[in-house]
């Protein structure tokens, strides 16, 4: 018989969104911080790269993930 099956998606860099990179990812209670300052350019020269600077001044940082949420695959970087 016919039917409908769900998959989730489990590989954070292949997820369509922001919310499924964060759950394949195993991360809850995300929020905004003013002590982490990021650096981009006014303008790209090149469209399809964006140079990056991201700080963190969170004691105990050990690493960064970066999620963009408008790109068709959100997450960019983890370091």
């Amino acid at each position: 018989m016919p039917g409908i099956a769900l998959a989730e998606e489990s590989d954070p860099y292949q997820s369509t969104s922001a919310d499924a990179v964060l759950k394949a990812l195993d991360i809850v209670g995300a929020k905004a911080s003013d002590r982490i300052t990021i650096s981009v350019p006014m303008i790209a020269e090149n469209g399809a790269s964006m140079p990056v600077a991201i700080d963190s001044m969170i004691a105990g940082t050990t690493e960064i993930i970066t999620v963009i949420s408008r790109n068709p695959k959100p997450l960019a970087a983890s370091n």
